[in-house]
């Protein structure tokens, strides 16, 4: 999703209607990821399912492990990328809820 705005129509707006705005939009961005992954999940777990598998959800223990061996290959992507990744990473963490660096 793209929220694209008119910047004369963007300054136009109050302080207060411009975070509101954005608010609006981080929430509804959220709540699409979450129908996305409801739909991803039932989707695996049925066809999954069919052939013997199962979908496993680990704790967040051990995701926090797996998460520790990620970092090295993060670092390289943030290099490549440059000074977006912050950006990129922040719009991640908002809507995942995560707190990748």
């Amino acid at each position: 999703m793209a929220l694209v705005v008119n910047m004369d129509d963007w300054n136009s707006l109050t302080p207060d209607l411009q975070q509101k705005v954005v608010k609006a939009a981080e929430d509804l961005e959220k709540n699409q990821w979450k129908g996305r992954q409801a739909y991803i999940d039932s989707f695996l777990n049925q066809a999954l399912t069919q052939y013997g598998s199962r979908v496993m959800n680990p704790p967040q223990a051990e995701v926090n492990k797996l998460l520790v061996n990620v970092n090295p290959v993060l670092e390289d992507w943030k290099k490549k990328i440059g000074p977006d990744s912050a950006m990129i990473f922040e719009a991640i963490n908002k809507v995942l809820g995560t707190n990748y660096k």
